[in-house]
């Protein structure tokens, strides 16, 4: 289990090296769905910490974090799932434990960015969301070629996809969940 962990913060600075002990190590659905637990519960308290701050009352503000922490492990699942067709033309032999793999440890960035979600002002979180994204984007770019064997310019296309899911899914979801949340 604290492999996970490990591997979730060396990625952060060595994608290429990481990538390989990742791919290596054995899946294990259970620990995986641990890991993405405990850095999402990071994220819930964040970002209802920063709800409070901006002001919202009780029941408020845990809904807020909790529709904003469900959305993002949804579009983090939903790269997963996306990414389990293309394992099936991958040029290493993969299966679809390395596509949820190559998906929720590409989405560590998000989870300890998350940590500016309790900052009060709208374009500080915002920002440190795209930023971590385009992070999250880059881990996935330096990952495909490591764990399915992709070619340059397929690895370059699915990235591209993968981060039109991240950039649109969470900003649409998070502005349909939210918003009809907070109207009624």
């Amino acid at each position: 289990m604290l492999d996970h962990f490990k591997f979730g913060l060396m990625l952060l600075w060595s994608p290429r090296g990481t990538w390989r002990l990742i791919n290596e190590a054995p899946y294990s659905p259970l620990w995986l769905a641990f890991y993405t637990l405990i850095l999402s519960t990071g994220m819930f308290f964040f970002r209802s910490t920063g709800g409070v701050l901006l002001g919202m009352d009780f029941p408020w503000f845990a809904l807020e974090g909790f529709l904003f922490t469900l959305i993002c492990v949804g579009v983090g699942l939903t790269i997963g799932l996306l990414l389990i067709p293309c394992a099936r033309f991958a040029r290493k032999p993969v299966n679809d434990g390395h596509a949820m793999k190559l998906a929720l440890f590409s989405a560590t960035p998000m989870w300890l960015v998350g940590v500016f979600q309790i900052v009060p002002l709208g374009f500080v979180r915002t920002a440190a969301l795209l930023l971590s994204l385009a992070h999250c984007c880059y881990l996935l770019f330096r990952g495909l070629p490591e764990v399915f064997g992709t070619e340059p310019v397929h690895t370059l296309w699915l990235s591209l996809a993968a981060s039109a899911v991240w950039v649109l899914g969470l900003s649409i979801f998070t502005q349909v969940f939210l918003g009809v949340a907070f109207a009624l």
